[in-house]
């Protein structure tokens, strides 16, 4: 089950955030425990791509897509539209199948979470800002309460997956 990442981030993350950030994603599709629902990401070949983008390409992005007018610290696009088709797809194909994209805006999310811009907490907001990004690749939203609280448990398990992977 080869998985292919690719992690951009033209100088907007450190060295250590990008090579951290391909480790989680990894965790993420391979790891156990499984996950509550029947999305088995890790039956095929699989890829997603991550991009460390700057404040105004995130203000550009969150404008255009959730026609939100100021920048956020992660966006992710899943490349299906339901999880049942993102099932169904790596059933059904010998190709790779795209989970989708992520974008995140590392200095947005160092300010917006009050972590500093060195130190341990990095890689926990990491972990959990890909978490969060993956469930939402997974079809989980959070605009419901009920979403949400599926969403909650499905980014426990994803938590315990991405480990303790070091930023």
């Amino acid at each position: 089950m080869p998985l292919h990442i690719a992690v951009a981030g033209n100088g907007h993350a450190p060295r250590h955030i990008l090579f951290a950030s391909k480790h989680i994603l990894a965790a993420l599709v391979t790891g156990k425990p499984a996950l509550p629902r029947a999305v088995n990401v890790a039956a095929g070949d699989w890829a997603l791509s991550l991009c460390f983008i700057d404040a105004p390409g995130m203000y550009r992005l969150n404008r255009l897509y959730r026609n939100s007018p100021h920048a956020t610290d992660c966006l992710a696009f899943p490349h299906t539209d339901t999880a049942a088709e993102l099932t169904a797809g790596a059933a059904a194909s010998d190709a790779c199948q795209n989970l989708g994209e992520i974008f995140l805006c590392w200095p947005h999310c160092l300010r917006k979470h009050n972590i500093p811009a060195q130190g341990p907490r990095q890689a926990w907001l990491l972990r959990r800002l890909l978490v969060h990004s993956f469930a939402h690749l997974l079809h989980f939203d959070h605009h419901s309460r009920e979403e949400h609280r599926r969403m909650r448990a499905v980014e426990c398990r994803l938590m315990q997956r991405a480990g303790t992977v070091r930023a």
